[in-house]
C-alpha cells in the first residue's frame, strides 16, 4: 500500500513483485496507491506525490469495494505510472477488478497486461448493473475537478498506451434468482 504524500521529487517504487491472493475488505486487494483524505472539507486530497508501479505480476486478489488488482485513489495532479505490469485474475464487488481510478490527473498506464479479472456488482446496492472488469474511471470530485484548468474533461483522463485488456468479465446479481448472471466482456468504463 502506498498511503498519503511523498514528498520531493523522487517517486516511491513498487517492482518486480508477485502481488498474490490477497483480500481487502476495502479498495484494492493487491496495491493501493493513494492520497489523504482534505484536511480541509471542499478542497482536494494533498495527493500521492509520484508513485512508479512497474514489472509487477498482481494476480488473484479480491476488493469488497473496488480495485481486485490496483486502486489508484486521489493521486491528484501527480505522476503515477503503472507500466510492464501482469494483472490478471483479480475480483471486486464493486467496480475496476483489475484498477479503478478515481481523481487522478496524470496517470500513465504502459505495457500492462490487463486480462481475466472480474467485476460481480454484488456490492451495489444502488447501481446493479454490470460494470468496468479492467479499467473503471470515476467523474472527478468537485473539489478535484476545481482544481483543474478550465475544459478539462471531468474524468480522470489516463494515458493509455501498448496495453492488452483482454476478457475481463463483468457480472450482475439476481437478488430474486439469487445468482450471477455474466454479462460477458466489459474491458474498459467510464463510470
Amino acid at each position: 500500500i502506498h498511503y498519503g504524500t511523498n514528498k520531493g521529487d523522487q517517486a516511491a517504487s513498487i517492482d518486480h513483485n508477485d502481488i498474490l491472493f490477497n483480500w481487502s475488505f476495502n479498495y484494492a486487494g493487491g496495491i493501493s496507491v493513494e492520497g489523504p483524505p482534505s484536511a480541509v472539507l471542499g478542497t482536494p486530497s494533498a495527493g500521492t506525490g509520484p508513485v512508479e508501479i512497474d514489472s509487477n505480476r498482481i494476480q488473484g486478489n479480491f476488493a469488497n469495494l473496488d480495485g481486485g488488482g490496483i486502486s489508484v485513489l486521489y493521486a491528484n495532479n501527480y505522476l503515477v505510472r503503472i507500466e510492464n505490469n501482469m494483472i490478471v485474475n483479480n475480483i471486486t464487488g464493486e467496480l475496476g477488478g483489475g484498477l479503478p481510478v478515481h481523481d487522478a490527473g496524470n496517470l500513465v498506464v504502459i505495457n500492462n497486461t490487463i486480462a481475466s479479472n472480474t467485476s460481480t456488482s454484488t456490492n451495489l446496492p444502488m447501481d446493479p448493473g454490470a460494470h468496468g472488469a479492467g479499467l473503471a474511471i470515476f467523474p472527478n470530485t468537485t473539489p478535484f475537478q476545481s482544481i483543474l484548468p478550465a475544459g478539462s474533461p471531468t474524468f480522470s483522463d489516463v494515458f493509455l498506451f501498448n496495453n492488452i485488456f483482454w476478457s475481463n468479465d463483468a457480472y450482475t446479481w439476481d437478488n430474486t434468482a439469487k445468482s450471477l448472471f455474466d454479462r460477458g466482456p466489459l474491458d474498459i468504463e467510464i463510470y
